[in-house]
């Protein structure tokens, strides 16, 4: 058999064990969990947990996007997080790309290219004028996704800030009072470059048991 045959065989082959991409449903938010977890390789509850803003009760089904197998079973997940973000004076609608994720028994058979294509499609049609993901630029180049920017890590001791001069923070621990929460979203929302939160979101990001957070003073949160 010829290279060419055998791989026009295993691509119709592919095409007849997996359905075309479609929307998830409310019922399946233990499954997909599950689903994630597996492909991820983390534990239990790790979504959820990590991203309650995301992963709620009032996720968004009709934005993620699955193929199945025959059996029915999620095979591979993408889904698109629409973010509000502000950029100066402008506001701009994005679409993010992320909980990409193929069950490990499927990687590699096309599932992946063909829910990509598919949520860049949905994408456009939303009307979103520009689309944001986290990942390797020669996985996602294809799909026309190039480098954006890039980010720095600088290490800071409290040695080089003494002899710098600058001034000691007494931070304030946040407990989930109300209070210091308005504060802190309030020093948030000065931030000239930031995605818009909705009503209530901050509570869910700030009382994330994983995150030790806490605010300076005025001006030093």
């Amino acid at each position: 058999m010829s290279r060419s045959a055998s791989t026009w065989r295993l691509e119709n082959t592919l095409k007849c064990a997996f359905s075309d991409p479609e929307a998830a449903r409310p019922e399946e938010y233990d499954a997909i969990h599950r689903f994630l977890e597996e492909a991820y390789g983390v534990v239990r509850g790790f979504f959820p947990d990590r991203y309650p803003s995301w992963w709620g009760e009032d996720t968004d089904y009709g934005r993620i996007h699955v193929v199945r197998g025959s059996d029915g079973a999620v095979c591979s997940l993408v889904r698109v997080f629409p973010l509000d973000l502000q950029l100066g004076p402008v506001r701009v609608r994005v679409g993010g790309i992320g909980s990409v994720a193929t069950a490990p028994a499927f990687r590699g058979s096309g599932c992946m290219s063909a829910l990509m294509e598919h949520a860049v499609e949905r994408m456009k049609k939303e009307g979103f004028c520009l689309s944001i993901l986290w990942g390797d630029r020669h996985r996602y180049s294809t799909f026309g996704y190039e480098n954006g920017g890039r980010t720095f890590d600088v290490a800071i001791c409290p040695r080089g800030l003494r002899r710098s001069g600058v001034r000691p923070l007494a931070p304030e621990r946040f407990y989930g009072d109300g209070e210091t929460l308005r504060k802190i979203e309030l020093s948030y929302e000065r931030h000239p470059y930031r995605r818009r939160r909705r009503p209530g979101e901050g509570a869910l990001i700030y009382g994330n048991r994983n995150l030790l957070v806490h605010r300076g003073g005025e001006g030093e949160t």
